[in-house]
């Protein structure tokens, strides 16, 4: 059993056919208005927003881990000496050795001098 879709006899839309069926299926952009943000509910926004800050304000890690510094070339490393923690209120201090890792918290910044978090559960402690 094949499964491809030609089976049937269709036929695949030119590029220009597809995107005429797709912009059919686009509202018009109407004026622009201001409105109230209780109001704004299911409207679009007529121009983008941007934050006056970066949130974060730091690069910090998206989950439990050791942060490390992802070696260039071979040989990989697979294992690394812990050289301290990191936590969301409590950023490890200094840079991080060559070679060591730091064990890292959800929502802590990463320290100086790693580039790469490997998750918890991908972790084989010994």
């Amino acid at each position: 059993m094949s499964l491809s879709c030609f089976e049937l006899g269709e036929q695949m839309l030119s590029v220009d056919a597809a995107r005429d069926a797709l912009m059919t299926l686009v509202e018009k952009s109407v004026a622009v208005e201001q409105v109230a943000l209780a109001s704004a509910y299911g409207r679009r926004l007529a121009t983008d927003i941007t934050a006056p800050i970066s949130v974060p304000q730091n690069t910090n890690a998206a989950m439990d881990g050791v942060a490390l510094s992802w070696p260039k070339q071979p040989p990989f490393q697979t294992q690394w000496p812990v050289a301290g923690d990191a936590f969301a209120g409590q950023a490890f201090e200094g840079e991080v050795p060559s070679g060591q890792c730091v064990r890292i918290t959800t929502g802590a910044p990463l320290p100086s001098g790693t580039d790469t978090v490997i998750m918890r559960e991908q972790l084989i402690e010994g």
